[in-house]
């Protein structure tokens, strides 16, 4: 914490002042510190700022005893990370309404030069989106990106247990203050996501998770990530909120086609149809994102290769009979029950019980025409 964390604390945490008049302040002065010594006079001159807003910028009570708050924070494992510190998420700095202090608890801040992605969606999923997220996320984590959602439950939940599974780091930004996990049944998820990465908020520690918070939360998450994939939304969910904000910010918008008929789908498809990129594997995200990556670190040759060792890996998990269908359609392309049959040379009845475990495990898929298909990595 830098000597000028308090000024910065100041300023972020005054009730009503928020991130954009915060903003307007910053680009005046240049920093918190500058703002602070500011007479009330100084204020009064501003059209954004109401005479509340004066007197809660020039009230002295607020100006006392931020050291202490700052230190009883630090000694309960919350960190505190301003606009001029080096640990402040760097892409945030881009947006038009940057917090101007994050609070958070955890091992691993978002670090500059990591690959941040938000992958976002509905709070009930079906089991397709289930599969897709998991898919995706341990792709992405395999290729070295950060994982960053909301910590909500759905997709938000599915996301961070799939980068914690894969060994990623990954990043949950709060409606709430980072003392308190919502919903509270991912209190466990949250106490993992701080072990192996980080929470973030921009409302102080004790903040209750007030319904309007989370649309301004949603800006952070896709603020601080060079993209943000959707995968199953309603048409009034949650995600397509974050996603106006990506697209508001120049940030890549990744979409999951879905099933025209479920509900869950309407707001992924939509997104399709207004312009975002259609992917349905990690592969195809990286392969969007290669500006942003360096060629050493990553190439369309290593893109391949982590392909092929990915398929390598989930049919080495399978059992013998599902290994021989898996690899009949990787090889011959999609088959129906006969077809595996003839070509795997097993029983019928073997054939359509594998055919029904690989499906469930995501390494087949059903074709409207009956066949099955293998799904790539």
């Amino acid at each position: 914490m830098n000597a000028q964390t308090k000024y910065w604390y100041w300023l972020g945490v005054l009730t009503g002042i928020g991130a954009k008049r915060a903003k307007q302040l910053l680009d005046i002065y240049g920093n918190a510190y500058e703002v602070f010594r500011q007479p009330k006079e100084a204020f009064t001159a501003y059209d954004f700022l109401s005479d509340i807003h004066v007197a809660q910028l020039s009230n002295p009570t607020l100006r006392t005893g931020i050291e202490d708050i700052l230190n009883e924070l630090a000694g309960s494992g919350v960190g505190v990370v301003s606009m001029d510190d080096a640990r402040y998420p760097e892409l945030l700095l881009e947006i038009d309404d940057p917090p101007p202090v994050l609070f958070y608890r955890g091992a691993l801040p978002a670090a500059r030069g990591d690959r941040r992605i938000a992958i976002v969606g509905t709070r009930r999923p079906t089991a397709y989106g289930i599969t897709m997220t998991r898919k995706i996320t341990a792709g992405l984590a395999g290729l070295g990106f950060t994982i960053v959602s909301g910590l909500a439950a759905g997709i938000d939940a599915i996301a961070h247990k799939a980068a914690l599974d894969a060994g990623a780091k990954t990043i949950a930004v709060l409606g709430c203050g980072v003392d308190r996990a919502y919903p509270y049944e991912n209190r466990r998820l949250m106490d993992a996501v701080i072990e192996a990465g980080s929470v973030y908020s921009e409302y102080p520690p004790g903040s209750a998770p007030f319904q309007q918070n989370f649309p301004r939360r949603n800006r952070l998450i896709c603020g601080m990530s060079i993209g943000i994939v959707v995968i199953e939304a309603g048409e009034r969910s949650g995600a397509l909120i974050t996603a106006g904000y990506a697209g508001e910010q120049g940030r890549d918008i990744f979409a999951v086609p879905g099933n025209a008929t479920s509900p869950m789908s309407k707001g992924a498809n939509a997104l399709l149809r207004d312009g975002a990129a259609l992917v349905t594997s990690a592969e195809d995200i990286a392969f969007a994102l290669n500006k942003y990556l360096c060629p050493a670190e990553i190439s369309l040759f290593d893109i391949q290769e982590h392909k092929r060792a990915e398929s390598g890996r989930r049919l080495a998990a399978l059992d013998p009979e599902e290994q021989k269908i898996a690899r009949c359609l990787q090889e011959r392309g999609p088959q129906d029950v006969d077809g595996m049959v003839r070509f795997c040379q097993i029983q019928a009845g073997a054939a359509a019980s594998a055919a029904v475990m690989l499906e469930l495990k995501g390494v087949i898929r059903r074709q409207a025409d009956g066949t099955y298909d293998f799904c790539d990595a």
